[in-house]
Protein backbone atom coordinates (compact mmCIF):
# COMPACT_ATOMS: atom_id res chain seq x y z
CA UNK A 1 0.00 0.00 0.00
CA UNK A 2 2.82 2.49 1.03
CA UNK A 3 4.89 1.56 -2.86
CA UNK A 4 1.15 2.32 -3.99
CA UNK A 5 0.71 5.75 -2.39
CA UNK A 6 4.03 6.59 -3.05
CA UNK A 7 3.56 6.31 -6.59
CA UNK A 8 0.31 8.29 -6.84
CA UNK A 9 2.03 10.88 -5.13
CA UNK A 10 4.20 12.44 -7.41
CA UNK A 11 1.74 14.76 -8.27
CA UNK A 12 -0.69 16.70 -6.31
CA UNK A 13 -3.59 15.05 -7.95
CA UNK A 14 -3.61 11.42 -7.80
CA UNK A 15 -5.50 10.76 -10.65
CA UNK A 16 -3.28 12.78 -12.80
CA UNK A 17 -0.24 10.22 -11.57
CA UNK A 18 -2.69 7.34 -12.17
CA UNK A 19 -3.17 8.84 -16.02
CA UNK A 20 0.97 9.50 -16.19
CA UNK A 21 2.15 5.85 -14.98
CA UNK A 22 0.09 4.28 -16.98
CA UNK A 23 1.30 6.72 -19.71
CA UNK A 24 4.76 5.36 -18.61
CA UNK A 25 3.62 1.76 -18.64
CA UNK A 26 2.15 2.31 -22.55
CA UNK A 27 4.97 3.84 -23.74
CA UNK A 28 7.34 0.81 -22.05
CA UNK A 29 5.20 -1.79 -23.30
CA UNK A 30 5.33 0.21 -26.52
CA UNK A 31 9.32 -0.07 -26.49
CA UNK A 32 9.58 -3.50 -26.08
CA UNK A 33 6.99 -4.39 -28.32
CA UNK A 34 9.21 -6.26 -30.93
CA UNK A 35 10.85 -8.13 -28.38
CA UNK A 36 7.68 -9.15 -26.40
CA UNK A 37 6.15 -10.08 -29.78
CA UNK A 38 9.45 -12.30 -30.72
CA UNK A 39 9.64 -13.82 -27.13
CA UNK A 40 6.28 -14.95 -27.29
CA UNK A 41 6.37 -16.17 -30.35
CA UNK A 42 9.75 -18.07 -29.48
CA UNK A 43 8.28 -19.72 -26.66
CA UNK A 44 4.69 -20.72 -28.70
CA UNK A 45 7.43 -22.21 -31.76
CA UNK A 46 9.29 -24.34 -28.91
CA UNK A 47 6.24 -25.67 -27.27
CA UNK A 48 4.47 -26.54 -31.05
CA UNK A 49 8.44 -27.90 -31.53
CA UNK A 50 8.36 -30.15 -28.86
CA UNK A 51 4.81 -31.36 -29.25
CA UNK A 52 5.54 -32.13 -32.50
CA UNK A 53 8.45 -34.02 -32.00
CA UNK A 54 6.82 -35.98 -29.09
CA UNK A 55 3.71 -36.84 -30.96
CA UNK A 56 6.02 -38.17 -33.73
CA UNK A 57 7.64 -40.54 -31.51
CA UNK A 58 4.36 -41.65 -29.64
CA UNK A 59 3.45 -42.39 -33.25
CA UNK A 60 6.56 -44.24 -33.77
CA UNK A 61 5.93 -46.36 -30.86
CA UNK A 62 2.48 -46.79 -31.69
CA UNK A 63 3.37 -48.05 -34.86
CA UNK A 64 6.27 -50.62 -33.36
CA UNK A 65 3.61 -51.75 -30.68
CA UNK A 66 0.76 -51.86 -33.37
CA UNK A 67 3.68 -54.44 -35.42
CA UNK A 68 4.64 -56.25 -32.69
CA UNK A 69 0.61 -56.57 -31.58
CA UNK A 70 0.11 -58.10 -35.04
CA UNK A 71 2.69 -60.48 -34.83
CA UNK A 72 1.89 -62.19 -31.37
CA UNK A 73 -2.01 -62.30 -32.65
CA UNK A 74 -1.23 -63.93 -35.66
CA UNK A 75 1.34 -66.21 -33.47
CA UNK A 76 -1.42 -67.18 -31.36
CA UNK A 77 -3.85 -67.62 -34.32
CA UNK A 78 -1.26 -70.23 -36.21
CA UNK A 79 -0.21 -71.77 -32.74
CA UNK A 80 -4.13 -72.78 -32.28
CA UNK A 81 -4.84 -73.80 -35.50
CA UNK A 82 -1.32 -75.76 -35.42
CA UNK A 83 -2.37 -77.61 -32.45
CA UNK A 84 -5.94 -78.60 -33.86
CA UNK A 85 -4.33 -80.02 -36.95
CA UNK A 86 -2.15 -81.82 -34.52
CA UNK A 87 -4.60 -82.86 -32.39
CA UNK A 88 -6.59 -84.18 -35.78
CA UNK A 89 -3.36 -85.76 -36.73
CA UNK A 90 -2.51 -87.34 -33.46
CA UNK A 91 -6.63 -88.80 -33.51
CA UNK A 92 -6.16 -90.31 -36.89
CA UNK A 93 -3.16 -92.18 -35.97
CA UNK A 94 -4.34 -93.54 -33.26
CA UNK A 95 -7.40 -94.91 -34.96
CA UNK A 96 -5.25 -95.66 -37.94
CA UNK A 97 -2.89 -97.69 -35.42
CA UNK A 98 -5.73 -99.74 -33.90
CA UNK A 99 -7.32 -100.43 -37.30
CA UNK A 100 -4.18 -101.72 -38.09
CA UNK A 101 -4.06 -103.78 -34.98
CA UNK A 102 -7.10 -105.12 -35.34
CA UNK A 103 -6.54 -105.81 -39.40
CA UNK A 104 -4.73 -109.16 -39.26
CA UNK A 105 -7.83 -110.82 -37.03
CA UNK A 106 -10.07 -108.99 -38.70
CA UNK A 107 -8.33 -110.79 -42.01
CA UNK A 108 -8.25 -114.03 -40.72
CA UNK A 109 -12.41 -113.49 -39.55
CA UNK A 110 -13.35 -112.63 -42.85
CA UNK A 111 -11.38 -115.27 -44.83
CA UNK A 112 -12.52 -118.33 -42.46
CA UNK A 113 -15.82 -117.04 -43.61
CA UNK A 114 -15.44 -116.22 -46.94
CA UNK A 115 -13.68 -120.10 -46.80
CA UNK A 116 -16.65 -121.80 -44.78
CA UNK A 117 -18.99 -120.37 -47.59
CA UNK A 118 -17.28 -121.10 -50.39
CA UNK A 119 -17.23 -124.96 -49.16
CA UNK A 120 -21.09 -124.36 -48.63
CA UNK A 121 -21.82 -123.49 -51.56
CA UNK A 122 -19.71 -126.26 -53.33
CA UNK A 123 -21.67 -128.24 -51.54
CA UNK A 124 -24.87 -127.01 -52.45
CA UNK A 125 -24.26 -127.41 -56.17
CA UNK A 126 -25.22 -130.74 -56.21
CA UNK A 127 -29.17 -130.61 -57.03
CA UNK A 128 -30.67 -133.79 -55.96
CA UNK A 129 -31.72 -136.07 -59.48
CA UNK A 130 -35.46 -135.30 -60.25
CA UNK A 131 -37.89 -138.21 -59.56
CA UNK A 132 -38.48 -140.47 -61.98
CA UNK A 133 -42.49 -140.20 -63.32
CA UNK A 134 -43.74 -143.53 -61.52
CA UNK A 135 -46.99 -142.20 -61.81
CA UNK A 136 -47.86 -142.84 -65.63
CA UNK A 137 -46.57 -146.71 -65.37
CA UNK A 138 -48.25 -147.42 -61.94
CA UNK A 139 -51.43 -146.49 -63.81
CA UNK A 140 -50.76 -148.18 -67.54
CA UNK A 141 -49.75 -151.59 -65.57
CA UNK A 142 -53.11 -151.28 -63.12
CA UNK A 143 -55.09 -150.79 -66.04
CA UNK A 144 -53.57 -154.40 -67.49
CA UNK A 145 -56.39 -156.61 -68.47
CA UNK A 146 -55.66 -160.19 -66.94
CA UNK A 147 -57.67 -162.81 -67.91
CA UNK A 148 -58.17 -164.01 -64.08
CA UNK A 149 -55.37 -166.50 -64.07
CA UNK A 150 -53.68 -166.62 -60.86
CA UNK A 151 -50.07 -166.18 -61.62
CA UNK A 152 -50.46 -163.46 -63.82
CA UNK A 153 -52.43 -161.55 -60.79
CA UNK A 154 -49.71 -162.47 -58.89
CA UNK A 155 -46.79 -161.27 -61.08
CA UNK A 156 -48.69 -157.82 -61.53
CA UNK A 157 -49.37 -157.31 -57.92
CA UNK A 158 -45.62 -157.70 -57.54
CA UNK A 159 -44.97 -155.39 -60.01
CA UNK A 160 -47.53 -153.10 -58.13
CA UNK A 161 -45.83 -152.72 -54.94
CA UNK A 162 -42.39 -152.93 -55.89
CA UNK A 163 -42.80 -149.41 -58.08
CA UNK A 164 -44.64 -148.09 -54.94
CA UNK A 165 -41.83 -149.37 -52.83
CA UNK A 166 -39.60 -147.34 -55.57
CA UNK A 167 -41.61 -144.47 -55.51
CA UNK A 168 -41.56 -143.80 -51.88
CA UNK A 169 -37.56 -144.51 -51.57
CA UNK A 170 -36.98 -142.35 -54.25
CA UNK A 171 -39.19 -139.65 -52.78
CA UNK A 172 -37.80 -140.18 -49.40
CA UNK A 173 -33.58 -140.04 -51.39
CA UNK A 174 -34.95 -136.62 -53.12
CA UNK A 175 -36.05 -135.03 -49.86
CA UNK A 176 -33.07 -136.20 -47.86
CA UNK A 177 -30.68 -134.35 -50.60
CA UNK A 178 -33.03 -131.24 -50.30
CA UNK A 179 -33.36 -131.01 -46.90
CA UNK A 180 -29.08 -131.41 -46.93
CA UNK A 181 -29.00 -128.81 -49.74
CA UNK A 182 -30.84 -126.42 -47.62
CA UNK A 183 -29.21 -126.84 -44.65
CA UNK A 184 -26.05 -126.17 -45.94
CA UNK A 185 -27.70 -122.74 -47.52
CA UNK A 186 -29.11 -122.31 -44.29
CA UNK A 187 -25.79 -122.32 -42.26
CA UNK A 188 -24.20 -119.58 -45.26
CA UNK A 189 -26.12 -117.07 -44.16
CA UNK A 190 -24.73 -116.47 -40.42
CA UNK A 191 -21.64 -116.40 -42.02
CA UNK A 192 -22.60 -113.58 -44.81
CA UNK A 193 -23.89 -111.76 -41.81
CA UNK A 194 -20.77 -112.01 -40.37
CA UNK A 195 -18.77 -111.21 -43.37
CA UNK A 196 -21.13 -107.99 -43.49
CA UNK A 197 -20.58 -106.73 -39.93
CA UNK A 198 -16.52 -106.68 -40.68
CA UNK A 199 -17.06 -105.06 -43.92
CA UNK A 200 -19.24 -102.71 -42.16
CA UNK A 201 -17.02 -101.98 -39.65
CA UNK A 202 -14.28 -101.28 -42.25
CA UNK A 203 -16.19 -99.19 -44.27
CA UNK A 204 -16.93 -97.26 -40.87
CA UNK A 205 -13.28 -96.81 -40.24
CA UNK A 206 -12.82 -96.06 -43.20
CA UNK A 207 -15.46 -93.37 -43.37
CA UNK A 208 -13.71 -92.17 -40.11
CA UNK A 209 -10.65 -91.56 -41.47
CA UNK A 210 -12.05 -89.85 -44.26
CA UNK A 211 -13.76 -87.58 -42.38
CA UNK A 212 -10.68 -86.41 -40.32
CA UNK A 213 -8.92 -86.19 -43.45
CA UNK A 214 -11.29 -83.85 -44.55
CA UNK A 215 -11.14 -81.53 -41.44
CA UNK A 216 -7.37 -81.65 -41.72
CA UNK A 217 -7.44 -80.37 -45.14
CA UNK A 218 -9.88 -77.88 -44.34
CA UNK A 219 -8.18 -76.60 -41.33
CA UNK A 220 -4.60 -76.80 -43.54
CA UNK A 221 -6.32 -74.44 -46.25
CA UNK A 222 -7.30 -72.06 -43.50
CA UNK A 223 -4.33 -72.23 -42.35
CA UNK A 224 -2.48 -70.97 -45.73
CA UNK A 225 -5.27 -68.31 -46.68
CA UNK A 226 -4.74 -66.83 -43.14
CA UNK A 227 -0.74 -66.59 -44.14
CA UNK A 228 -1.66 -65.20 -47.22
CA UNK A 229 -4.15 -62.49 -45.87
CA UNK A 230 -2.81 -61.17 -43.02
CA UNK A 231 -5.52 -58.64 -42.66
CA UNK A 232 -8.78 -60.59 -42.58
CA UNK A 233 -6.73 -63.16 -40.12
CA UNK A 234 -5.81 -59.99 -37.42
CA UNK A 235 -10.01 -59.00 -37.69
CA UNK A 236 -10.79 -63.32 -37.03
CA UNK A 237 -8.36 -63.44 -34.45
CA UNK A 238 -8.74 -60.01 -32.85
CA UNK A 239 -12.36 -61.02 -32.17
CA UNK A 240 -11.95 -64.46 -31.57
CA UNK A 241 -9.62 -62.55 -28.78
CA UNK A 242 -11.75 -60.74 -27.39
CA UNK A 243 -14.81 -63.63 -27.24
CA UNK A 244 -12.07 -65.96 -25.32
CA UNK A 245 -10.89 -63.10 -22.58
CA UNK A 246 -14.60 -62.35 -21.76
CA UNK A 247 -15.77 -65.65 -21.40
CA UNK A 248 -12.78 -66.87 -19.36
CA UNK A 249 -13.04 -63.47 -17.29
CA UNK A 250 -16.67 -64.79 -15.91
CA UNK A 251 -15.58 -68.27 -15.68
CA UNK A 252 -12.84 -67.19 -13.78
CA UNK A 253 -15.30 -64.85 -11.22
CA UNK A 254 -17.11 -68.04 -10.84
CA UNK A 255 -14.29 -69.86 -10.05
CA UNK A 256 -13.18 -67.29 -7.69
CA UNK A 257 -16.54 -67.57 -6.01
CA UNK A 258 -15.49 -71.02 -5.71
CA UNK A 259 -12.86 -70.10 -3.94
CA UNK A 260 -13.84 -67.94 -1.55
CA UNK A 261 -16.72 -70.25 -0.52
CA UNK A 262 -13.68 -72.79 0.33
CA UNK A 263 -11.74 -70.40 2.16
CA UNK A 264 -14.39 -69.81 4.26
CA UNK A 265 -15.71 -73.43 4.60
CA UNK A 266 -11.84 -74.37 6.25
CA UNK A 267 -11.28 -71.35 7.77
CA UNK A 268 -12.85 -72.20 10.82
CA UNK A 269 -11.61 -75.51 11.71
CA UNK A 270 -8.39 -74.34 10.76
CA UNK A 271 -8.59 -72.44 13.52
CA UNK A 272 -9.21 -74.81 16.30
CA UNK A 273 -6.36 -76.43 14.97
CA UNK A 274 -3.80 -74.32 14.45
CA UNK A 275 -4.78 -71.99 17.25
CA UNK A 276 -7.16 -69.11 16.82
CA UNK A 277 -4.64 -67.09 18.92
CA UNK A 278 -1.54 -67.60 16.13
CA UNK A 279 -0.78 -64.91 14.11
CA UNK A 280 1.64 -65.21 11.29
CA UNK A 281 2.49 -61.24 10.98
CA UNK A 282 -0.84 -59.21 10.90
CA UNK A 283 -2.75 -62.27 9.57
CA UNK A 284 -4.31 -64.86 11.38
CA UNK A 285 -2.18 -68.13 10.83
CA UNK A 286 -5.74 -70.32 10.50
CA UNK A 287 -6.53 -67.50 7.14
CA UNK A 288 -3.08 -68.28 6.37
CA UNK A 289 -3.41 -71.76 6.04
CA UNK A 290 -6.80 -71.71 4.18
CA UNK A 291 -5.17 -69.23 1.70
CA UNK A 292 -2.17 -71.72 0.96
CA UNK A 293 -4.02 -74.97 0.85
CA UNK A 294 -6.80 -72.79 -1.57
CA UNK A 295 -3.85 -71.63 -3.71
CA UNK A 296 -2.26 -75.31 -3.35
CA UNK A 297 -5.22 -76.51 -5.26
CA UNK A 298 -5.10 -73.59 -8.05
CA UNK A 299 -1.42 -75.01 -8.30
CA UNK A 300 -1.88 -78.45 -8.78
CA UNK A 301 -4.85 -77.70 -11.35
CA UNK A 302 -2.21 -76.18 -13.04
CA UNK A 303 0.42 -78.32 -13.21
CA UNK A 304 -2.44 -81.12 -13.78
CA UNK A 305 -4.15 -79.09 -16.79
CA UNK A 306 -0.14 -78.70 -18.20
CA UNK A 307 0.63 -82.15 -17.91
CA UNK A 308 -2.28 -83.46 -19.93
CA UNK A 309 -1.48 -80.57 -22.56
CA UNK A 310 -4.57 -78.52 -22.27
CA UNK A 311 -3.05 -75.69 -21.14
CA UNK A 312 0.43 -74.70 -22.38
CA UNK A 313 1.68 -71.77 -19.87
CA UNK A 314 4.60 -73.84 -18.91
CA UNK A 315 6.96 -74.37 -22.06
CA UNK A 316 9.11 -76.61 -19.76
CA UNK A 317 6.13 -79.15 -18.39
CA UNK A 318 5.39 -79.27 -22.48
CA UNK A 319 8.82 -80.75 -23.41
CA UNK A 320 8.61 -83.33 -21.12
CA UNK A 321 8.67 -87.01 -22.71
CA UNK A 322 5.34 -88.79 -22.16
CA UNK A 323 6.20 -91.00 -19.34
CA UNK A 324 6.86 -88.16 -17.03
CA UNK A 325 3.85 -86.21 -17.99
CA UNK A 326 1.80 -89.38 -16.95
CA UNK A 327 3.75 -89.19 -13.96
CA UNK A 328 3.13 -85.85 -12.92
CA UNK A 329 -0.39 -86.09 -13.64
CA UNK A 330 -0.83 -88.99 -11.32
CA UNK A 331 0.83 -86.88 -9.19
CA UNK A 332 -1.07 -83.92 -9.02
CA UNK A 333 -4.27 -85.80 -8.91
CA UNK A 334 -3.11 -88.07 -6.15
CA UNK A 335 -2.38 -84.76 -4.10
CA UNK A 336 -5.99 -83.08 -5.15
CA UNK A 337 -7.89 -86.17 -3.81
CA UNK A 338 -5.46 -86.18 -0.35
CA UNK A 339 -6.62 -81.92 -0.53
CA UNK A 340 -9.96 -82.72 -1.51
CA UNK A 341 -10.40 -85.29 1.56
CA UNK A 342 -8.40 -83.13 3.70
CA UNK A 343 -10.95 -80.66 3.40
CA UNK A 344 -14.01 -82.97 3.78
CA UNK A 345 -13.00 -83.48 7.33
CA UNK A 346 -12.37 -80.23 8.20
CA UNK A 347 -15.98 -79.66 6.88
CA UNK A 348 -17.21 -82.50 9.20
CA UNK A 349 -15.44 -80.78 12.24
CA UNK A 350 -16.80 -77.11 11.08
CA UNK A 351 -20.17 -78.65 11.53
CA UNK A 352 -19.35 -80.37 15.33
CA UNK A 353 -17.70 -76.83 15.99
CA UNK A 354 -20.50 -74.64 15.12
CA UNK A 355 -22.73 -77.10 17.14
CA UNK A 356 -20.83 -76.84 19.87
CA UNK A 357 -20.50 -72.94 19.38
CA UNK A 358 -24.36 -72.95 19.63
CA UNK A 359 -24.73 -75.09 22.74
CA UNK A 360 -21.86 -73.05 24.32
CA UNK A 361 -24.04 -69.81 23.79
CA UNK A 362 -27.17 -70.65 25.28
CA UNK A 363 -25.23 -71.84 28.35
CA UNK A 364 -23.51 -68.33 28.85
CA UNK A 365 -26.80 -66.64 28.28
CA UNK A 366 -28.47 -68.98 30.61
CA UNK A 367 -30.83 -70.86 29.18
CA UNK A 368 -31.49 -74.61 29.39
CA UNK A 369 -29.53 -76.50 25.93
CA UNK A 370 -32.10 -77.82 23.82
CA UNK A 371 -31.03 -81.25 23.21
CA UNK A 372 -32.37 -80.72 19.16
CA UNK A 373 -31.53 -84.16 16.60
CA UNK A 374 -29.01 -83.40 14.45
CA UNK A 375 -29.83 -84.35 10.89
CA UNK A 376 -27.28 -86.05 8.76
CA UNK A 377 -28.09 -83.38 5.49
CA UNK A 378 -25.91 -80.65 6.47
CA UNK A 379 -23.27 -82.56 7.41
CA UNK A 380 -23.02 -84.72 4.26
CA UNK A 381 -23.93 -81.74 1.70
CA UNK A 382 -21.19 -79.40 3.66
CA UNK A 383 -18.80 -82.76 3.46
CA UNK A 384 -19.44 -82.98 -0.38
CA UNK A 385 -18.98 -78.87 -0.87
CA UNK A 386 -15.21 -79.81 0.72
CA UNK A 387 -14.69 -82.84 -1.59
CA UNK A 388 -16.02 -81.11 -4.88
CA UNK A 389 -14.74 -77.60 -4.16
CA UNK A 390 -10.95 -78.54 -4.70
CA UNK A 391 -11.69 -79.89 -8.09
CA UNK A 392 -13.70 -77.08 -8.82
CA UNK A 393 -10.75 -74.46 -8.01
CA UNK A 394 -8.77 -77.07 -10.28
CA UNK A 395 -10.72 -76.10 -12.96
CA UNK A 396 -10.27 -73.16 -12.82
CA UNK A 397 -6.68 -73.28 -14.19
CA UNK A 398 -8.19 -73.59 -17.51
CA UNK A 399 -10.22 -70.21 -17.99
CA UNK A 400 -6.92 -68.71 -16.06
CA UNK A 401 -4.76 -69.70 -18.91
CA UNK A 402 -7.25 -68.23 -21.67
CA UNK A 403 -7.63 -64.70 -19.54
CA UNK A 404 -4.20 -64.39 -19.61
CA UNK A 405 -3.28 -65.36 -23.18
CA UNK A 406 -6.10 -63.27 -24.19
CA UNK A 407 -5.12 -60.60 -22.00
CA UNK A 408 -2.14 -59.71 -23.56
CA UNK A 409 -3.79 -59.38 -26.71
CA UNK A 410 -6.54 -56.72 -24.90
CA UNK A 411 -3.46 -55.17 -22.97
CA UNK A 412 -1.88 -54.51 -26.29
CA UNK A 413 -4.81 -53.05 -28.26
CA UNK A 414 -5.46 -50.71 -25.29
CA UNK A 415 -2.36 -49.53 -25.22
CA UNK A 416 -1.84 -48.59 -28.71
CA UNK A 417 -5.44 -47.03 -28.41
CA UNK A 418 -3.56 -45.14 -25.76
CA UNK A 419 -0.35 -44.02 -27.73
CA UNK A 420 -2.41 -43.05 -31.09
CA UNK A 421 -4.63 -40.88 -28.14
CA UNK A 422 -1.64 -39.52 -26.51
CA UNK A 423 -0.34 -38.83 -30.04
CA UNK A 424 -3.62 -36.73 -31.29
CA UNK A 425 -3.27 -34.83 -27.64
CA UNK A 426 0.47 -33.88 -28.21
CA UNK A 427 -0.34 -32.01 -32.23
CA UNK A 428 -3.19 -30.85 -30.67
CA UNK A 429 -1.73 -29.03 -27.97
CA UNK A 430 1.54 -27.97 -29.99
CA UNK A 431 -1.55 -26.41 -32.50
CA UNK A 432 -2.94 -24.66 -29.53
CA UNK A 433 0.11 -23.43 -28.97
CA UNK A 434 0.25 -21.73 -31.66
CA UNK A 435 -2.77 -20.33 -31.77
CA UNK A 436 -2.55 -18.94 -28.22
CA UNK A 437 1.10 -17.38 -29.39
CA UNK A 438 -1.29 -15.26 -31.83
CA UNK A 439 -3.74 -14.38 -29.26
CA UNK A 440 -1.30 -13.16 -26.79
CA UNK A 441 0.05 -11.37 -29.13
CA UNK A 442 -3.28 -9.35 -30.32
CA UNK A 443 -4.21 -9.26 -26.54
CA UNK A 444 -0.60 -7.52 -26.35
CA UNK A 445 -1.02 -5.07 -29.24
CA UNK A 446 -4.43 -4.62 -27.89
CA UNK A 447 -2.99 -3.45 -24.36
CA UNK A 448 -1.12 -0.58 -26.05
CA UNK A 449 -3.83 0.23 -29.05
CA UNK A 450 -3.65 4.39 -27.49
CA UNK A 451 0.22 3.89 -28.53
CA UNK A 452 -0.46 2.12 -31.91
CA UNK A 453 -2.87 4.42 -32.95
CA UNK A 454 -0.67 7.58 -32.11
CA UNK A 455 1.72 6.21 -34.12
CA UNK A 456 -0.03 5.42 -37.17
CA UNK A 457 -2.12 8.97 -37.01
CA UNK A 458 1.73 10.43 -36.84
CA UNK A 459 2.84 8.63 -39.67
CA UNK A 460 0.21 9.61 -41.57
CA UNK A 461 0.53 13.40 -41.38
CA UNK A 462 3.70 13.54 -43.53
CA UNK A 463 2.37 11.04 -45.98
CA UNK A 464 -0.45 12.91 -46.95
CA UNK A 465 1.42 15.95 -47.63
CA UNK A 466 3.43 13.66 -50.29
CA UNK A 467 0.88 11.63 -51.57
CA UNK A 468 1.67 12.50 -54.78
CA UNK A 469 5.01 11.65 -55.13
CA UNK A 470 5.06 8.01 -53.49
CA UNK A 471 1.34 7.19 -53.78
CA UNK A 472 2.33 3.27 -52.70
CA UNK A 473 4.18 4.12 -49.45
CA UNK A 474 3.27 2.42 -46.41
CA UNK A 475 3.27 3.33 -42.28
CA UNK A 476 5.48 1.93 -39.73
CA UNK A 477 2.71 0.30 -38.28
CA UNK A 478 1.98 -1.27 -41.77
CA UNK A 479 5.14 -2.48 -42.24
CA UNK A 480 5.39 -3.70 -38.86
CA UNK A 481 1.84 -5.46 -39.43
CA UNK A 482 3.39 -7.32 -42.33
CA UNK A 483 6.54 -8.09 -40.69
CA UNK A 484 4.31 -9.69 -37.61
CA UNK A 485 2.39 -11.59 -39.92
CA UNK A 486 5.06 -13.17 -41.57
CA UNK A 487 6.55 -14.00 -38.36
CA UNK A 488 3.43 -15.72 -37.46
CA UNK A 489 3.48 -17.64 -40.42
CA UNK A 490 6.49 -19.25 -39.71
CA UNK A 491 4.91 -22.53 -37.41
CA UNK A 492 2.32 -23.28 -40.06
CA UNK A 493 5.63 -23.82 -42.13
CA UNK A 494 7.56 -25.20 -39.35
CA UNK A 495 4.82 -27.63 -39.31
CA UNK A 496 4.41 -28.52 -43.24
CA UNK A 497 8.17 -29.17 -42.79
CA UNK A 498 7.78 -31.44 -39.80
Amino acid sequence: MAVIESMLSITTHPGLSLLIWCAVLLLALYLGRNYAHQFIRSICRGIYSAMRLAASEVGRAEKRLAKRNREVLIARGMEGIERRVDRELSQMNTAVVKNARSYAALHHRISESIAHIDDDHRNSMDVPPSLPNWKPVIEAIAKIEHPGDAQVTEMLTEIHRLLQQQHVAAMNQHRNATRVRHSLLDRMLPLWTRTEKALRSVEQSMASLAGRAEKIDTTIQNYRQMQADTDSAVRVFSSSALTEFVTSALFLAVAAGGALINFDLIALPLAEITGSGTTIGPYKTAKVVAGVMTAAQLSLGLLLMESLRITRLFLVIGRLEKHLLTRITWIALTLLVVLAGVESTLALLRENMLADLAALKQALAGAQPSVVPRSAVPVAAQMAMGFILPFWIALGAIPLAAFLSSARMIAGSLGQAFLRLLAFSLRLLGQTSTSAGRVLTATYDLIIFPTLWLESTIGHMPRKSKQSEKPEGRTGFQKRSKKSSENEEQPGQLKESS
